[in-house]
């Protein structure tokens, strides 16, 4: 059997959760399932999750995990595909402690089948508890033509029919388009990254950026069109995507075998301002090849990259775990009297007010307050400073999750507990 984690997520609790596939070989043929791991905060498994840390989901037909995200209350959401004759996109929310979730669509699974063929790549939750899937579909069986596709569930799994065409939006980018990062911004539009190229020709491949409105229509203020492309050359992939917090939009993957890391402004244009033209390309050296899969922005707004690099020498070949930093300045960050100062919630408990501290600068943030059963009762905008004060006013006694988000970018997540 075969361990394979493609995904990584943070509980506020300093767990980690990560999600990919279980491969088993049982008399020859091959079977490969949803896999979720959960490790204590010293990286020890936690036998507290599943079966001694390992939870395992069989769709009986071949089926991959790729993506995974938390919600307010913990639960534990993951998007990837199924496959028997057709291939589909696959869904699949667990409880806290890696049990299947039977409030989401009865069995804790959501499969649905776009075309002939779909999976979904990435996903995010939006502060609502609604899912956003973005991957791709196909009209044939061989997967030659491909475009974008956007997915939002209800909280219950349901297909959201507020969004676009019944819950589902597709687009033909190109002969062949794969939408790879999907992120949500703060006043929630959506931001879908991937990459285009014709199909027979893809010596020019063009990195994607394309925003939909909180409805799923295609947002024409994003660019010309809502889709914004840029050719960067041929062997070259956009893979991961994260929202800065005054709005500017970083996508990195690999260009020419380099590490690439390229940034937007928020109404879609390349931002001449980072390394002079929106681009900066890292190689390590005598390499043959080297990519970037993920990218994340620290709280001073320094970038960070992981991925690969491979290095022949002689016959051999070696692979190698990549991870780069690049400096970086973003507006609306900064630490008053440069006071390392950590979120936190005092008093907590409490029955009337508290204080919750930020240990960044917010400008125009947003607070959002989820009961356990992951349901928004209250909301609050336009959040500036290092303290908000935070009123209870008509919430009954219980157990809280809040939220501050700004430009997309999560600034504080606690648990909070009323008192009467």
């Amino acid at each position: 059997m075969l361990l394979l984690q493609h995904s990584i997520a943070l509980q506020t609790d300093g767990k980690i959760v990560v999600a990919g596939n279980f491969i088993k070989i049982i008399n020859g043929n091959r079977n490969s399932q949803f896999a979720v791991v959960r490790y204590n905060t010293n990286g020890s498994l936690d036998n507290t999750f599943g079966t001694n840390g390992f939870v395992n989901t069989d769709f009986v037909y071949e089926s991959d995990a790729s993506s995974i995200a938390l919600q307010a209350d913990g639960k534990i959401v993951v998007a990837g595909y199924y496959t028997n004759y057709y291939s589909g996109i696959a869904v699949v929310r667990y409880n806290t402690n890696g049990g299947l979730d039977s409030s989401f669509d009865t069995d804790g699974i959501v499969v649905t089948s776009i075309r002939s063929f779909s999976q979904a790549n990435s996903l995010s939750i939006q502060t609502d508890g609604k899912i956003v899937v973005a991957g791709i579909y196909s009209n044939d069986l061989n997967n030659i033509n491909t475009g974008f596709t956007v997915v939002r569930y209800n909280i219950d799994g349901s297909l959201d029919n507020t969004f676009d065409n019944y819950g589902i939006n597709t687009i033909d980018i190109a002969d062949y388009s794969v939408a790879k990062s999907v992120s949500i911004q703060t006043d929630g539009k959506i931001l879908v990254s991937g990459y285009r190229c014709i199909l027979n020709d893809c010596s020019n491949i063009e990195f994607v950026v394309v925003r939909y409105n909180t409805n799923g229509t295609l947002d024409s203020s994003f660019g010309n069109t809502g889709i914004v492309t840029i050719s960067v050359g041929g062997n070259s992939m956009s893979t991961s995507m994260s929202i800065q917090t005054d709005g500017k939009i970083l996508v990195a993957g690999y260009i020419w075998d380099n590490i690439a890391v390229l940034r937007y402004k928020k109404n879609g244009y390349i931002d001449s301002t980072f390394d002079n033209d929106g681009k900066v390309n890292t190689t390590f050296g005598n390499n043959i090849y080297s990519g970037a899969n993920c990218i994340a922005i620290q709280t001073d707004g320094k970038i960070l990259v992981a991925g690969i690099y491979i290095t022949q020498i002689n016959d051999s070949i070696k692979r190698n775990f990549a991870i780069v930093r690049y400096n970086n300045t973003i507006s609306g960050i900064e630490n008053v009297n440069n006071i390392n100062l950590e979120n936190s919630v005092y008093p907590n408990p409490f029955s009337e007010q508290t204080t919750i501290q930020s240990n960044c600068f917010l400008d125009n943030a947003s607070l959002i307050v989820n009961n356990t059963l992951g349901e928004q009762v209250k909301q609050v905008n336009n959040l500036y400073g290092q303290r908000i004060t935070f009123n209870r006013d008509n919430l009954p006694s219980g157990i809280y999750f809040i939220k501050v988000s700004q430009e997309n970018k999560q600034m504080i997540t606690k648990k909070i507990i009323l008192k009467d």
